[in-house]
């Protein structure tokens, strides 16, 4: 038996038959979606295990075996390199601290080989003296190399003592020295030229390069510097100086010294002692040295420069430097 509601009948909700004759067909109400949280990866070392399987199943290489593969090839690679540098540069000073065979010691070793070699008798003897003809030959070219060298080429005077050097001590004594001779400037005031009086000090002065002009210059053909040295020397080499004809603004150098003599003193009282007569040449290099006769066998404290002739200049010469060099006297 069904119960009826009494409030309900009373608001006609129920029909005759007793049913109720209200149909509520109304939706659903959506409820707001809830947010899905990603889950957590889940450890599945079965998996993985039957992945790595599976993998060496088709053939291939886990992906953690490759990169281990990979790193043990660079590694290896590496202490190649390593020990291939460490070889050469231990190799490099053992050949460093070996020392090297002498010209002597390779000639006696090719010719110990040399006889050593199993050729017969009379063709070992005949490279033998072909050996000694070669060797002798050798020293020959080697000594004349040598006398040509000293013959041409000139002497490095500029790594030798300069004893006539004016900042060194040395002096020209003037009551020995030629006088001096007027030059021409070039230049006129009032219609006068104008002249200049040259220094014979300029001479032991070491001006470098040479300058046209900045010279000491004496009347004529003839004339005669002394010097007092900076310090007692025995004397073997004279160098003297005059500019080029390159550089002379006419191209020629007719007042440079052509023949000249050098006297050793031990005193201004005394000639001196001749130690030779030279010529310069005036082809050559403006700066020349030469050769003192009995050189070193005694010792001087002035040096005299006497001038015979020039190359053809008929009112004055010119010298520009003059270095005398030598051994100190102990």
């Amino acid at each position: 038996m069904n119960r009826r509601s009494s409030r309900l009948a009373a608001s006609s909700y129920y029909n005759k038959t007793g049913s109720p004759s209200v149909f509520y067909g109304e939706t659903k109400p959506k409820l707001p979606k809830k947010s899905k949280k990603r889950a957590a990866p889940r450890k599945n070392n079965g998996s993985q295990v039957n992945q790595h399987k599976h993998a060496a199943h088709e053939g291939k290489d886990p992906p953690n075996n490759n990169r281990k593969f990979l790193f043990f090839l660079c590694f290896t690679l590496g202490l190649c390199c390593e020990f291939t540098y460490l070889i050469s540069a231990v190799r490099g000073e053992i050949l460093d601290l070996l020392p090297l065979p002498s010209p002597l010691a390779q000639e006696s070793a090719a010719a110990s080989a040399l006889a050593s070699s199993s050729f017969p008798a009379d063709i070992q003897a005949e490279l033998n003296s072909g050996y000694d003809e070669m060797l002798k030959c050798l020293k020959e070219l080697q000594a004349e190399l040598q006398v040509l060298k000293r013959k041409y080429l000139p002497p490095e005077v500029d790594a030798w003592p300069n004893f006539a050097l004016d900042s060194q001590g040395a002096s020209v004594v003037l009551s020995h020295t030629s006088e001096s001779y007027h030059l021409k400037t070039g230049k006129m005031m009032f219609g006068i030229s104008l002249y200049h009086s040259t220094n014979p000090k300029i001479v032991i002065q070491a001006h470098s390069p040479l300058v046209p002009g900045d010279c000491w210059a004496f009347a004529g053909q003839h004339g005669q510097l002394v010097i007092a040295l900076s310090h007692q020397v025995k004397l073997s080499h004279v160098t003297l100086g005059h500019i080029s004809k390159s550089v002379s603004p006419t191209g020629t150098i007719t007042s440079a010294p052509k023949e000249f003599s050098v006297f050793g003193m031990t005193t201004l009282d005394n000639e001196g002692t001749k130690l030779g007569t030279f010529l310069y040449d005036q082809d050559g290099d403006s700066v020349q040295t030469f050769k003192l006769q009995n050189h070193q066998q005694r010792v001087f404290r002035f040096v005299k420069l006497h001038v015979r002739s020039n190359w053809g200049h008929p009112h004055f010469s010119c010298v520009y430097s003059l270095r005398v060099h030598g051994l100190l006297a102990g």
